[in-house]
């Protein structure tokens, strides 16, 4: 009896241990070892109804403190591990489940109770190779284990329809981000509790409406990553990009500079945040003064090549060839216009001082001051002076 209170005890099974010893103490009053060990027993029994009262009732973050009392009182007891890992499974946390489990299976590696949950813990943090592995091991021993096939039968379509949405971004068309769409939102339909991994499927969504140019959509993807991990970089910036990118033609600034103010309350210190923030405020400084970039017509990533496409044909539209219909005033109004996308093209067309523009550093001496003669367009006397449809001579460089 005493041999079988110790084998109980090893188990955590404290109510039959304490019994053992109950009855060897009747028989052997003095009995050493099962005087020693029934107090223990006893209050391991105590502790262990407690734990089980805690689960019962669902009151994880209570059961995980106290499974760390009796653990400590017990040791690791492959009963009170799985309990403890059940709790942190269930307050979120995974990676230290995953521990605890990776424990018991060194004792019990055919536990099949033990390898679903890691294999859901891997799952839940996006593991899904692990999580596979698990499974397929609890199929090894029990082919038709029917929770276990469900739970397979749900990984690999989640799986699929999120692959099948990052081979559908990466082709970069109109179609392919429609198609990635389309996946993605799926895979959130199949399992939206499964927070940890989707977070990462919500930043998907949020660049693929992003770069479609869907403003509520983007928005709404991105604050759905957020209420799960607000340390997700990329669901602030992506957003913020995008206004950044659009805010020449929406003229909406302040609100571009508002959204990287609120990335920076999470992520002051985050290198793409800070040089995002210093770009929307020069945009908006810049939207008060020249924008050469709304001048020309172009996003402020453009390349060079779309930057000189840009301006041959604001440069076309400006030809007075084009309006010999126009009074004096009105060719003089295209003459200031003129000079604006000549100067524009100007900056924009050479790197150091795109870059200076950029940054929102001046540009030229004495910027400001008195016009310019820019080597790029025709000169700029649309008609002073000289007789309407008469002989003033255009020459464009380009």
């Amino acid at each position: 009896l005493g041999l079988r209170g110790r084998l109980y005890m090893n188990l955590g099974q404290c109510n039959e241990a304490a019994k053992d010893y109950q009855a060897v103490l009747k028989i052997k009053p003095t009995h050493g070892d099962a005087k020693k060990q029934l107090p223990k027993a006893l209050e391991g029994a105590k502790q262990v109804s407690e734990v089980e009262r805690l689960i019962g009732r669902g009151i994880w973050e209570e059961a995980e403190r106290k499974l760390d009392e009796v653990i400590d009182f017990l040791g690791k007891v492959s009963h009170l591990l799985y309990l403890r890992a059940r709790a942190r499974y269930e307050l979120g946390k995974h990676y230290e489940a995953v521990a605890d489990l990776g424990v018991l299976l060194k004792k019990e590696k055919n536990d099949v109770d033990a390898l679903l949950l890691r294999g859901r813990a891997y799952y839940r943090v996006g593991e899904h190779d692990m999580a596979q592995r698990h499974i397929r091991e609890i199929l090894k021993y029990d082919p038709e284990h029917e929770e276990t096939k469900q739970f397979y039968r749900t990984l690999k379509a989640l799986v699929k329809h999120v692959e099948d949405g990052d081979v559908a971004l990466k082709k970069a068309t109109h179609e392919g981000l429609l198609e990635a769409i389309e996946q993605y939102e799926n895979a959130v339909q199949i399992d939206s509790s499964n927070t940890d991994f989707l977070k990462h499927v919500y930043v998907k969504l949020c660049k693929c409406y992003a770069k479609l140019k869907q403003k509520q959509e983007a928005k709404q993807a991105c604050d759905l990553a957020k209420q799960i991990d607000n340390s997700l970089v990329e669901a602030y910036t992506i957003y913020a990009e995008m206004l950044l990118k659009m805010a020449d033609t929406t003229e909406e600034y302040e609100q571009v500079v508002r959204v990287y103010h609120e990335a920076a309350e999470h992520h002051g210190q985050n290198n793409q945040v800070r040089d995002g923030l210093r770009r929307a405020e020069v945009a908006l400084k810049q939207s008060k003064q020249k924008n050469y970039y709304k001048i020309l017509g172009v996003p402020r990533d453009a390349e060079s090549g779309a930057i000189k496409k840009a301006y041959r044909k604001k440069a076309k539209e400006l030809h007075p060839d084009r309006h010999q219909d126009k009074g004096e005033e009105e060719l003089k109004q295209m003459e200031i216009k003129f000079q604006e996308v000549a100067e524009a093209y100007e900056v924009l067309s050479d790197d150091e001082k795109r870059g200076k523009y950029d940054r929102g550093e001046e540009v030229f001496e004495n910027q400001g001051g008195g016009q310019r003669r820019h080597p790029h367009g025709f000169p700029f006397n649309f008609g002073g002076g000289q007789p309407r449809g008469g002989h003033q001579q255009f020459h464009f460089n380009f």
